[in-house]
């Protein structure tokens, strides 16, 4: 994003999404755009992902990938690390573009304190290292999707035998 604060102007300058079947992460099923968010993007969200806006010119506005994102997640559970912060910079769209995201959310922040609840630190990072889904690997080659996508599928998925009668659809975010 161009900083954090929706309400504030502040803008979405990536989507980027992957399918996840049956505990099995669809590499080529992806979701990746660029957006220009026609302003100026803060210094401390540069340094955050590293987005220059020179990248951005050109690449579509959010009413241009929008439609295209929600045909992708249709009928999907939404996924995400602190999805609530991405989560209302797509409801703070809603009224521009006429799309509503009405789908399931599960938080994989929220997730992994329930999973692992002696743990102080439920980074994205954090848990990649804890979890290691990928031995050897540096989380910094990946993209944030790649890296959500494999944190789910080892804490969450692949210990989903361990949740009976846990309840996680408190951790669903609805409207």
């Amino acid at each position: 994003t161009t900083g954090l604060d929706p309400r504030g102007g502040d803008e979405i300058i990536s989507i980027g999404a992957l399918r996840i079947i049956n505990r099995n992460i669809l590499f080529d099923e992806r979701f990746e755009q660029l957006i220009d968010p026609k302003r100026k993007i803060s210094k401390a969200s540069i340094a955050i992902h590293g987005i220059q806006p020179q990248v951005l010119e050109g690449c579509p506005t959010i009413d241009k990938v929008l439609p295209d994102f929600r045909s992708f997640c249709s009928d999907s559970v939404l996924v995400g690390h602190n999805v609530a912060f991405d989560m209302s910079f797509l409801k703070m769209k809603e009224v521009q573009t006429e799309i509503v995201f009405n789908n399931p959310v599960l938080d994989t922040l929220l997730l992994s304190a329930v999973v692992h609840p002696t743990q102080e630190l439920h980074s994205l990072d954090s848990i990649a290292d804890r979890v290691n889904p990928v031995p050897g690997t540096d989380y910094f080659e990946f993209s944030c999707q790649t890296s959500c996508s494999l944190v789910f599928r080892e804490t969450i998925l692949s210990n989903f035998d361990n949740f009976e009668g846990l309840q996680l659809d408190r951790f669903f975010l609805t409207e």
